[in-house]
């Protein structure tokens, strides 16, 4: 296959990282400042100042600020899936129509849902809408080639109790670059890769640091700005949530597109491939090229064909970089869940077995308490991407399909119905009470699968 009219390429690595091990957790060792943040149903309007920048862009001096990074704002960038160039007002809209009472005539939107917002929604943490880092962190490359790289690292930070880092990379080279040299290049951007020969000039340090330095240092920060107690740490799923790796690039002919994919992504299974210009086109009368969206558990690569506008093709694949994001929180949640439900079932099973105890309905409750608090996030999250256009619904569809998210939807209902069986064997009287939390949850989830 040639590559050599591969000219550059757009990397964007992604990351979650969760306050503690399940949505809305414990927020013991968190500094107070983020407190009406991460605790407040009304979190948005509790700290809408952080939406009504003045005209130069700058956030309100009371936002939160990140240690050695910079303060916070509200711009409700996923929004801009379906508002387009609008987006950029949609932070203060979103805030107006959040406010009780409020009379919509009087705003530029309407009450219409939007993907990442409903306005029936009154828990607005479930909302997929988050505070972002004000400005970036800058980052370029000293590569000792001909080969240039610089990016910008960006954190969100949603009101469930999860963060994400998005490492962002342009890489432009003047020489003809093989396969194996374009995924040497694509390597020195991982930020897991501790053993990269490039160094990185940023904001973060009078000197030049590898990728890997530059997102500890950043995870340093975010550490010393969220806990009080520096001893604890961000909760990861490096094993089985590793970095997300999303690619674009340019292509040679009508036909590689897909092939170009899958050797940019370094794929070990076939995945998901998608002709995108023919889901956003009628293929009797589309363009005559094609653009090719390949996807699977190792990350996704698009790959434009080279008559593409270069600036519409960067806004396509951000904006399912939006779905992505969306995807990854989803599957993250999932993943906390099955994670606390078989740890209670496990703590269940020795209250039960445990004869010299006596169970009491206080310490029953006890167990659940983390139950009762979430039992409405999955649903809302499954009715966000219902609010997108049909085209982001099929890309979605696509994106998920290709990931593998799906098991671990299944893996959750699994757990529910493990939960369920330990219930049946309490006393009935306990078994009663179980019955009041446990199976509303469980209906909730049989609607969503369903």
């Amino acid at each position: 296959m040639d590559t050599s009219l591969i000219k550059y390429a757009y990397v964007v690595h992604t990351h979650i990282l969760g306050i503690g091990d399940r949505p809305f957790p414990s927020l013991k060792n968190v500094r107070s400042v983020w407190l009406p943040f991460f605790k407040s149903k009304r979190c948005f309007l509790d700290l809408e100042s952080l939406s009504c920048r003045d005209r130069r862009g700058e956030p309100s001096p009371a936002a939160p600020f990140l240690h050695g990074l910079g303060a916070c704002c509200f711009k409700a960038r996923s929004t801009r899936l379906e508002l387009g160039s609008q987006y950029e007002d949609a932070a203060q809209q979103i805030c107006t129509l959040m406010k009780p009472h409020v009379a919509y005539a009087d705003t530029d939107m309407n009450a219409d849902f939007l993907f990442g917002y409903g306005p029936d929604i009154t828990d607005q943490r479930m909302n997929y809408l988050y505070l972002e880092l004000n400005k970036p962190v800058f980052l370029k490359a000293i590569t000792n080639d001909d080969t240039q790289a610089q990016g910008k690292i960006f954190i969100h930070i949603y009101p469930t109790g999860y963060i994400v880092l998005q490492v962002a990379i342009v890489l432009t080279w003047s020489s003809e670059k093989n396969a194996d040299e374009i995924r040497k290049i694509i390597r020195e951007t991982r930020p897991w890769n501790r053993y990269g020969q490039w160094k990185w000039i940023s904001r973060l340090s009078e000197h030049a640091m590898t990728i890997s330095e530059c997102v500890r240092e950043v995870k340093r920060r975010l550490q010393h700005s969220f806990f009080t107690n520096q001893m604890i740490y961000f909760a990861e799923r490096a094993m089985t949530q590793p970095w997300h790796t999303a690619l674009k690039g340019i292509g040679n002919s009508p036909t590689d597109g897909q092939e170009i994919a899958a050797m940019l992504l370094g794929l070990r299974s076939q995945g998901e491939a998608l002709d995108v210009e023919h889901m956003k086109y009628d293929p009797q009368h589309g363009p005559a090229f094609q653009s090719w969206l390949v996807c699977s558990r190792q990350g996704l690569a698009l790959v434009l064909h080279p008559s593409h506008k270069r600036k519409s093709g960067l806004v396509f694949f951000w904006k399912t970089l939006i779905l992505v994001e969306f995807m990854l929180l989803q599957y993250r949640i999932y993943e906390d869940y099955v994670q606390v439900l078989q740890a209670e079932i496990t703590k269940m099973k020795i209250y039960r077995r445990d004869l010299k105890r006596k169970l009491h309905e206080d310490s029953l409750l006890k167990l659940n308490n983390y139950m009762t608090s979430v039992q409405e996030l999955p649903p809302v999250l499954e009715r966000h991407i219902s609010y997108a256009s049909r085209f982001h619904c099929r890309l979605y569809s696509a994106l998920v399909t290709g990931s593998d998210v799906e098991k671990y939807r299944d893996t959750l209902k699994k757990e529910l119905e493990a939960w369920e069986k330990e219930v049946d064997l309490w006393e009935p009287s306990l078994v009663a009470i179980w019955r009041k939390i446990v199976k509303p949850l469980w209906d909730v989830f049989s609607l969503v699968k369903g």
